[in-house]
C-alpha cells in the first residue's frame, strides 16, 4: 500500500475509486459469500488508504441483494461508496436492486461497452442521478474489446452530454487494453487524444 501511495505522489496522480474482486473466478466458478466479501474489504481498505472512496463491483442479478447486503455495512464503516457496474443487466433490474439502497451509498458505475453490447445505452440516462463513475471504452456491439473511442460503434456525442450533467461524477475513466504490439507511449497518446475529442 505504502508504495502504491508513494508512486501516486511522485506523478501527482490521485486515486478515486478501485474494482472489486467478481463473483466467479474462470473454471472454479461462484466464490462463496464470506470470500468474497473478505477479498471486497481489504480492497476498500486500500481504496480509503490511497485518498479514494468508491468501489465497483458487478453483481449477477440473482445475488445482488444478498451481495450488496454483505459489502454495505462494511463500506460505511470504512467511508466507501459502492458502484455497480452495468453489465448485461436490464433496466428495471438496477431499478429494483437501487430502490434498495440510500442514492448516497448505493449508485452506478456505467460502463459503455457493456451497454453497447446489451443493447441498454439508455441505463445511463435513467441512472444519470446515482452515476458515480464511468468506464468508457469502444466496441462494435459483439465483443467487449475495451477499444479507445472511435474505435468502434458507439456514438459518443448523446453519451458525453449526459456524462457530463452528471452532479456526482469526478472522475472519467478510460477502461481500454492495449491488444496488439503497438508501441505503447504511441498508442496512450492516442487514446488521450481521443478522449479529450469527445469531451
Amino acid at each position: 500500500m505504502d508504495n502504491a501511495g508513494q508512486l501516486l505522489g511522485r506523478y501527482g496522480l490521485h486515486c478515486s475509486d478501485i474494482h472489486g474482486v467478481y463473483h466467479v473466478t474462470g473454471q472454479d466458478g461462484p466464490i462463496p459469500l464470506p470470500k468474497w466479501l473478505a477479498l471486497n474489504t481489504n480492497r476498500m481498505e486500500l481504496i480509503r488508504s490511497l485518498g479514494g472512496d468508491i468501489i465497483v463491483v458487478h453483481v449477477p442479478a440473482e445475488g445482488d441483494r444478498r451481495m450488496v447486503d454483505a459489502l454495505l455495512p462494511e463500506a460505511e464503516k470504512l467511508g466507501v461508496r459502492i458502484a455497480i457496474e452495468n453489465t448485461r443487466n436490464e433496466p428495471d433490474q438496477l431499478q429494483s436492486l437501487f430502490e434498495c439502497y440510500r442514492s448516497e451509498n448505493v449508485g452506478l458505475c456505467f460502463d459503455s461497452g457493456h451497454a453497447q453490447m446489451a443493447g441498454h445505452m439508455e441505463i445511463l440516462e435513467i441512472f444519470l442521478d446515482r452515476l458515480f463513475l464511468v468506464h468508457l471504452h469502444d466496441n462494435y456491439g459483439k465483443e467487449d474489446d475495451h477499444n479507445p473511442p472511435g474505435q468502434g460503434i458507439i456514438n459518443w456525442g448523446p453519451l458525453m452530454q449526459s456524462v457530463l450533467r452528471a452532479g456526482r461524477l469526478k472522475t472519467i475513466t478510460l477502461e481500454i487494453g492495449l491488444r496488439t504490439k503497438q508501441d505503447r507511449l504511441a498508442w496512450l497518446k492516442d487514446a488521450y487524444a481521443r478522449l479529450e475529442k469527445i469531451i
